[in-house]
């Protein structure tokens, strides 16, 4: 009988520990998934912020296609690529490549800029082969702008439906 006890006694004290166990083990699963969320909450913040920022410096870039706003933009692309880039972990996957697709658009709209600032200076507008580049660049621009201004909406309204779940 004492036996028995004794038995009886290490496997209620094991399935009481097994149990204390498992508890702090979800309470700890719990604080890290907290933690996770809110290092994410504030990573959308300042990349929406740093989207906003780039958007800005494309705008005007658009508006006055000139060797400052294009300087402004490459340093506001590059800065918002970086923050990407070093908080990639905590982005949603599909963020990531929509965010990738951004910057790949953000660089051809970029040289297309580049190129007319380039015709700008160099050539005489009143040429026709000249004039028929510059309205190619123009448009490509245009289309480039559109596309990212459009994805920059499906970004912030998907960071909108991840914010609401998490």
């Amino acid at each position: 009988m004492a036996e028995e006890q004794i038995v009886s006694a290490v496997i209620g004290t094991s399935f009481g520990l097994l149990s204390h166990i498992i508890l702090e083990w979800r309470k700890n699963k719990t604080r890290v998934k907290e933690r996770l969320q809110e290092s994410q909450f504030g990573l959308y913040q300042n990349l929406w912020k740093d989207l906003r920022k780039l958007r800005k410096a494309a705008d005007r870039l658009w508006e006055t296609a000139n060797n400052e706003n294009l300087e402004d933009f490459v340093s506001q692309l590059k800065a918002t690529d970086e923050m990407v880039n070093n908080n990639s972990l905590l982005i949603e996957e599909e963020h990531l490549r929509e965010l990738e697709r951004i910057f790949s658009r953000f660089n051809n709209y970029m040289i297309g800029k580049r190129k007319l600032i380039d015709i700008y200076n160099q050539q005489n507008i009143h040429d026709n082969d000249v004039y028929n580049n510059i309205n190619n660049i123009i448009n490509d621009n245009r289309i480039l702008k559109n596309q990212y201004s459009a994805l920059i909406g499906q970004i912030q309204q998907s960071f909108r439906e991840q914010l609401r779940t998490t």
